[in-house]
């Protein structure tokens, strides 16, 4: 479930745009608009509604039949995903990831020195960096060095969440009602692939820009969500910024939308986001 703030948003962003003219918008929205169909005339009618809780998509806007699955951001919150660090795992064994970069992300989410969290001394990434650098240098290696591996888990990310049959998300959009910036995946994966080496940076186990956390690794406190203990979350450090450059340095070109009813976009699915 998204939080209030990020709720009430796509709430307002609906509420804008659902059963409007396009000459009824504000200049924000008329500019969101235009880039997801830019054929739209003045007095073309639109429609918008929420997407389910447990896909990326936050709301499906729809011109003509044809139809923009977006998810939204806003706030500061930098977090684009969280799951289970054992699912998430798994989807990285599928993408070709060795035994010792799994056995170093578990000695990084659970930060006890155990890659079961049994340990009883959890310290923070600055203490782990320092014991395990080289291992943590040798995993962001593998993790970088395909843009094909990164690829897969901006996606996950970003766009498709767990399930691979989820409906995708085919735009970010940053911002409210009144000011925001829209971009499509055909950009951020263009600037991600032109850009790979950037990241290097990062001294955090990350996949291009998206960087691997503990969402919860409880220092010097008992632990209140044992659920959390064991998730990962992927952050992206510097998204508002990063989708401001894409959007004015990165072509556009238009993304096939669905033109009717998107096949996999179900509103009994309850896969995880």
């Amino acid at each position: 479930m998204p939080n209030n703030n990020g709720f009430l948003n796509e709430e307002e962003l609906v509420y804008s745009i659902n059963n409007q003219r396009f000459f009824n918008l504000n200049d924000n929205l008329q500019n969101f608009i235009k880039f997801l169909f830019p054929e739209i005339k003045k007095r073309g009618k639109l429609h918008a509604e929420r997407v389910d809780d447990f896909v990326k998509p936050d709301i499906l806007i729809t011109y003509n039949y044809k139809k923009a699955y977006v998810s939204v951001k806003s706030g500061s919150s930098r977090t684009l995903h969280e799951e289970n660090i054992y699912t998430f795992l798994t989807f990285l064994r599928g993408c070709g990831i060795t035994n010792h970069t799994e056995k170093m992300l578990l000695l990084f989410i659970y930060g006890d020195g155990t890659i079961d969290g049994s340990g009883e001394n959890r310290v923070g990434y600055q203490e782990l960096y320092k014991k395990y650098k080289k291992h943590f240098d040798e995993a962001n290696i593998e993790m970088n060095s395909a843009y094909s591996f990164v690829k897969r888990v901006v996606e996950r990310a970003m766009f498709l969440g767990t399930n691979e049959d989820n409906v995708e998300a085919n735009y970010i959009y940053y911002g409210d009602v009144f000011n925001g910036v829209i971009v499509s995946k055909y950009q951020i994966m263009k600037f991600i692939r032109s850009r790979l080496k950037k990241w290097s940076i990062f001294e955090s186990p990350h996949a291009g820009p998206i960087v691997f956390k503990a969402a919860a690794r409880y220092l010097n406190k008992p632990v209140l969500n044992p659920v959390r203990r064991k998730n990962i979350g992927l952050i992206w450090p510097h998204l508002k910024e990063d989708l401001e450059y894409i959007s004015k340095n990165v072509p556009h070109f238009d993304i096939e939308v669905d033109t009717w009813e998107n096949p996999k976009y179900k509103k009994e699915n309850s896969s995880s986001r």
